[in-house]
């Protein structure tokens, strides 16, 4: 089933982005004029109280291209309510049928998103590979892009709820949902339920939503994921953790095969434990994918040659995006 992108929005989660919101914004901006000819563009972006100098640089940066947009939408919020809350403010004001949800410090590539959706939007779930943006530095991380196409390859042909329920790694940032679950009263009431964690609590409820819903992993980058010290699981780490938790504790209470629901207890266990060797060696659930993983090798390592994933060329790319936002900052 091929579809046709009409019209597409931009969310955007801000919080103390003031050193990579030009970055974002201008990463944007690349994608429509380079790849969205024939395009109707929209950007709705929701700032969680920041403390820095976050939404004056999204109110420079909007004056200068607003003619980019055909509707553009800010939502500035008077107190921090979390990611979650934020979340469902824009998914609130989002009309159209396309989208793709970024926090505001990650980057989107020189990939054209609109062609991915176009040709694999009979998909629920989309994903593209990561590259991982540290310290002004784009970085291939061997083992996050070695273990999300191991987790394709293990949970491909079983039920979505598998690969979010289950040990598996999949990139956020690089995840496009059908706007059909986005808009879902009760998908938004499930992850509103949190603070913090919104991308786990989505995929759950969204596996659980429908008979069978699909996952496609392509193997281009949409989205450059930056690890700052800003990330939400260290800046909100109390939050975060209750939010994993809570999570956790809805899993079990809901899982109906008791040997699935201790692994489940495990893993908690595992993961509010302070010891590493607890951590380590002890989560039977990692034992587990490790087992699968070594069952699945070769057509794993057959998917991680077949990978063409070229970093010099998104260095470069990255820094036009840089030099852009330089000249942008230069005027302000």
């Amino acid at each position: 089933m091929h579809c046709k992108i009409q019209s597409f929005t931009f969310c955007v989660l801000a919080y103390n982005h003031e050193k990579y919101i030009v970055e974002h914004l201008e990463s944007i901006k690349y994608l429509i004029e380079v790849h969205g000819t024939g395009i109707d563009f929209q950007i709705i972006v929701n700032d969680d109280c920041s403390k820095d100098r976050t939404t004056s640089l999204i109110d420079l940066w909007l004056k200068k291209n607003s003619k980019l947009f055909t509707d553009v939408v800010k939502i500035y919020n008077d107190v921090n309510v979390g990611t979650c809350s934020s979340l469902k403010n824009i998914l609130e004001r989002l009309k159209v049928e396309f989208c793709k949800i970024t926090a505001g410090d990650d980057v989107y590539s020189f990939e054209d998103i609109f062609q991915s959706i176009e040709s694999f939007g009979h998909n629920d779930i989309l994903s593209g590979v990561p590259l991982s943006l540290v310290d002004g530095d784009l970085k291939k991380n061997g083992f996050d892009v070695f273990n999300i196409l191991a987790s394709d390859v293990i949970y491909k042909s079983g039920a979505l709820i598998n690969r979010f329920k289950e040990i598996s790694v999949n990139n956020a940032p690089n995840i496009i949902y059908k706007k059909e679950y986005l808009k879902n009263e009760k998908i938004v009431d499930f992850f509103s339920k949190y603070d913090v964690v919104e991308d786990w609590p989505l995929q759950i409820a969204i596996a659980e939503s429908a008979e069978s819903p699909k996952f496609y992993l392509d193997s281009v980058v949409f989205v450059y994921y930056r690890r700052t010290s800003g990330s939400a699981f260290i800046v909100a780490s109390d939050r975060f953790v209750k939010d994993q938790t809570n999570v956790f504790e809805y899993l079990i209470r809901n899982e109906t095969s008791l040997i699935k629901k201790l692994i489940l207890k495990n893993r908690l266990l595992c993961f509010i434990s302070d010891s590493t060797f607890v951590k380590r060696f002890l989560n039977s659930a990692k034992w587990i994918y490790a087992i699968r993983i070594s069952i699945n090798i070769f057509p794993i390592l057959k998917r991680m040659n077949n990978l063409n994933l070229d970093a010099t060329k998104h260095r470069k790319h990255y820094q036009e995006i840089k030099n852009r936002s330089k000249k942008i900052l230069s005027r302000d």
